[in-house]
């Protein structure tokens, strides 16, 4: 008799996959979602960079600003990113520094617990730093 139940293990492979599912299907949309945020930070990254670029070669604050919304492709509202400038268009010095930071919040919401504790809790940051070439 017992020979005959260790014989049956047609339900054995379906169990095993039950088990085994959850933790595929976590770990597979973890990836993907840790993919996209990281997406989104390189694309914040590079909008600063525009930016950056676009203020030591001599443009205005209103023309940077227009450029880090352009080169953000990530389709956030406008008013929800922060763009700094500093210093401002008008005390820029040839050879100094001028800073450009974007912050945009997260654009998914984070729903994975393990995935969450990669991202900051006020959205994400990209600060690029160049020298002056030209004023305006």
């Amino acid at each position: 008799m017992v020979r005959r139940y260790c014989k049956n293990k047609r339900g054995q492979s379906i169990v095993e996959f039950a088990l085994v599912l959850p933790i595929l299907l976590l770990i597979v949309f973890g990836i993907v979602h840790f993919g996209f945020l990281f997406y989104s930070y390189l694309t914040v990254n590079e909008a600063a960079r525009e930016g950056a670029r676009s203020a030591v070669v001599g443009e205005t604050d209103a023309v940077v600003r227009a450029r880090v919304q352009a080169a953000s492709t990530l389709a956030i509202p406008n008013p929800a990113v922060n763009i700094v400038i500093t210093p401002a268009d008008t005390a820029r010095v040839v050879g100094q520094p001028v800073t450009v930071t974007v912050t945009m919040p997260t654009p998914v919401p984070v729903d994975l617990p393990f995935v969450s504790t990669f991202v900051p809790a006020g959205g994400l940051t990209g600060t690029v730093t160049m020298r002056v070439e030209n004023t305006p």
